[in-house]
C-alpha cells in the first residue's frame, strides 16, 4: 500500500524540484482544459441560412422558458389572440375566439386559455413547459444554445482532471506531513490550482459568443424601447412590449401578470441573474440590491421602471 502512495505521490523525485513539476502539471492541465472551455465558445451557429429569431425565442436565448413564457403571452395579445384583463393581479389570460396560429408554443398557450388562466397556472402546465423545452431543444439543434451534453463533456473533463492533481498533491502533502517536511509551498500551490479551476470551470458558457453578439447587436439597435420601456413603461404596447420583454425583461411590462406575492418559477436553469429571470422577484428588496443589478440591464430597466422595486 505503501508503494501505492509513493507511485502517486511521485516520492522518488525531490521536494524542491515536485513543486516545479507540480506546478507545471496544474498549468498544462488548465490550458487544456481552457482550450476546451474556450472551443464551446467558438462553436459558431449551425444554421444555412440563418433564420432571424423570434421574440420569444430571443427571450428563451436571453433568459431561458419563464421569460420566453411571458413574451409569447405578451406577443400573443399584440396579434389579438389573446384577451389580459390587466386591471386584476394575476392577470386573467382568455383565449380570443377565431384565432388561429401554427406555432406549437402558441397552439399550447391559447389550449390553456381556452377557458380562463392565469401566469402562474400556465407556468405549471406540461403541455406549455413541452412546448418550452422544445424551443429550448430547437435553439441548441441550430447552436444558438451550447447542448448541455457538450458542456457537460467539458465538466467532467475538469472533474476528472481536478480529482487526478488533488490526488497526486494531497498524498505528498499528507506523506510530508507525517515526515515533518516543509509543505507550505505545497499548500499555496494547491490553494491557487483550487482557486483558477473554480474560477473557470464553476460557471460555463451556456451560448457561443456568436449567439451573444447577435443578442448585443438586438439590444443595441433596440436602445431607444430600452429607454422608453424604463422611463415610461406605460406608452410600450402590443409587439413591442413583447419585444422588450424579451431583450431586456422589464418588469414593469408584466406586472399585472404577477400574484401580489412574488411568483418565481422553480426548475428554470437557465442563465441570467435574479432580477431578469423572474421578472417578480424584484419585489423583494435584496433583489434589487445595487450589487445584484448593477451589471445587467435587463435588471436595471426591471429595478429603476417597477414601483413593486425598492419602493
Amino acid at each position: 500500500m505503501s508503494f501505492f502512495f509513493d507511485l502517486i505521490s511521485f516520492q522518488w523525485i525531490p521536494g524542491q524540484v515536485f513543486l516545479f513539476v507540480f506546478a507545471a502539471m496544474v498549468l498544462a492541465c488548465g490550458i487544456h482544459l481552457y482550450g476546451l472551455r474556450r472551443g464551446l465558445r467558438l462553436s459558431g451557429i449551425q444554421e444555412m441560412p440563418r433564420r432571424e429569431l423570434n421574440a420569444y425565442e430571443l427571450a428563451y436565448l436571453q433568459d431561458g422558458g419563464g421569460r420566453a413564457l411571458v413574451t409569447a403571452i405578451l406577443q400573443l395579445e399584440a396579434k389579438g389572440g389573446l384577451h389580459i384583463d390587466h386591471d386584476t393581479r394575476p392577470a386573467p389570460i382568455t383565449a380570443q375566439a377565431g384565432y388561429k396560429s401554427d406555432d406549437p408554443l402558441e397552439l399550447s398557450i391559447l389550449s390553456e386559455a381556452s377557458s380562463a388562466t392565469t401566469l402562474p397556472e400556465l407556468h405549471k402546465s406540461r403541455t406549455v413547459s413541452e412546448q418550452l423545452a422544445a424551443v429550448g431543444q430547437d435553439l441548441q439543434a441550430r447552436n444558438w444554445l451550447l447542448a448541455p451534453s457538450a458542456i457537460r463533456r467539458v465538466s467532467d473533463r475538469a472533474s476528472l482532471v481536478l480529482v487526478g492533481l488533488s490526488a497526486i498533491g494531497l498524498t505528498r502533502l499528507c506523506i510530508g506531513w507525517a515526515y515533518g517536511r516543509p509543505v507550505n509551498y505545497l499548500i499555496a500551490e494547491l490553494v491557487v490550482s483550487y482557486m483558477a479551476f473554480v474560477l473557470l470551470f464553476s460557471k460555463l458558457p451556456t451560448r457561443p459568443a456568436e449567439s451573444d453578439r447577435y443578442l448585443e447587436n438586438r439590444v443595441r439597435e433596440q436602445s431607444a424601447l430600452a429607454l422608453a420601456a424604463r422611463s415610461n413603461p406605460g406608452t410600450v404596447k402590443g409587439e413591442d412590449a413583447a419585444l422588450a420583454v424579451a431583450l431586456f425583461g422589464t418588469a414593469a411590462l408584466t406586472t399585472t401578470l404577477m400574484p401580489v406575492y412574488a411568483y418565481r418559477e422553480s426548475g428554470d436553469s437557465s442563465s441570467g441573474s435574479s432580477c431578469s429571470s423572474s421578472y417578480s422577484s424584484c419585489s423583494s428588496s435584496s433583489s434589487c440590491s445595487s450589487s445584484s443589478c448593477s451589471s445587467s440591464s435587463s435588471c436595471g430597466s426591471s429595478c429603476s421602471s417597477s414601483s413593486s422595486c425598492g419602493g
